[in-house]
């Protein structure tokens, strides 16, 4: 019969073999904690690149859009500062010659209606002195069913037509005023500079 030879552990192997294991098991801890520690790095800074992008273009799509309005509101200027003089030149001198003809064809409106309405009023008239003779030569179909008083407070661009239960006032004068004010804005707004200097945007 053979011998059988039995395997001796000694103390010495065994704390080896435990100082080997407890060396592994901190490599393996060491490397999962990198692993982690980069991935939570490069997914921090790609975060920070991919936000910096974004403020680029931003700041770039900013920067098109006002020049884009820039461009359209220096050529906006452009079209009202060239019609200010044509429109100042019919405001102050085809206007006032054409509101005398605008009167007295508003005065024949307000007159019809008034006695389409009523026929039974005699309504009156009353208008500049140097207005009266004119109203007449144009008013020659309503005969005698209206009467005409002269007022030298009234201006040749005014007019009043009243009857027994209301009255109504014609003021070309007026309208040409509010002509003269809308030209003097709008000249206003084309000499001014489409954009005043600004703050720089904060698209963050």
């Amino acid at each position: 019969m053979g011998n059988l030879k039995l395997e001796v552990f000694s103390p010495g192997a065994e704390m080896e073999m435990a100082k080997r294991e407890h060396i592994a098991q901190k490599v393996a801890e060491a490397y999962r904690e990198g692993h982690a520690k980069g991935f939570a790095q490069g997914s921090e800074a790609s975060a920070r690149e991919h936000a910096e992008a974004q403020d680029q273009l931003r700041i770039q799509f900013v920067e098109a859009l006002r020049d884009a309005q820039m461009s359209y509101a220096e050529a906006q200027t452009a079209v009202v500062a060239s019609l200010i003089p044509v429109v100042r030149a019919l405001t102050e001198g085809l206007a006032p010659s054409l509101a005398e003809a605008g009167l007295i064809t508003e005065l024949e409106r307000q007159l019809k209606n008034v006695l389409e309405a009523r026929p039974d009023l005699v309504p009156r008239i009353s208008c500049a002195p140097e207005l009266a003779a004119g109203i007449k030569a144009a008013l020659p179909h309503f005969s005698e069913r209206y009467t005409v008083d002269q007022d030298p407070r009234l201006t040749p661009l005014e007019a009043r037509l009243a009857w027994d239960d209301g009255f109504d006032e014609i003021d070309i004068e007026a309208c040409l005023s509010e002509m003269r004010k809308a030209v003097a804005q709008a000249e206003a707004v084309a000499l001014c500079p489409p954009f005043a200097e600004e703050e720089t945007a904060n698209v963050g």
